[in-house]
């Protein structure tokens, strides 16, 4: 599996194939350049299941649980009391449980795994 450009690197391989699809004629290899690297930009800009867990792509769903928990715990926002602190934490147990609830859904984990969100409503039918 390809690792995900960052998002300026792909921005601006958008902006080159948007480019030559303005100088060529309908060239099949433009346009599925210009869409693979639509693809990329999109995929860096989206959140990152296993880094939020702190997980490898292989982990097995015991360990997923395991750092789902433990991270639950440290950022639950019921232990900070300033309410900034409390705001960031509420953001962010949201992506802990949005991550294991992705990871630990085989279904969902396929469709992440190929580049979708399962959780973003633009994916949604």
């Amino acid at each position: 599996m390809k690792k995900v450009q960052s998002t300026g690197v792909a921005f601006y391989e958008c902006l080159d194939f948007e480019v030559a699809r303005d100088h060529s004629d309908n060239d099949q290899g433009v346009k599925e350049g210009l869409e693979r690297a639509q693809k990329l930009l999109k995929q860096s800009q989206k959140k990152d299941y296993y880094k939020i867990l702190g997980v490898k792509r292989n982990a097995k769903k015991r360990e997923i649980i395991k750092a789902y928990r433990k991270l639950a715990m440290q950022w639950h926002p019921d232990n900070f009391q300033e309410e900034n602190e409390k705001k960031q934490a509420e953001k962010k147990f949201i992506d802990i449980a949005a991550a294991k609830e992705v990871l630990t859904d085989p279904e969902m984990r396929k469709k992440f795994d190929s580049g979708e969100d399962p959780l973003d409503p633009e994916n949604q039918q």
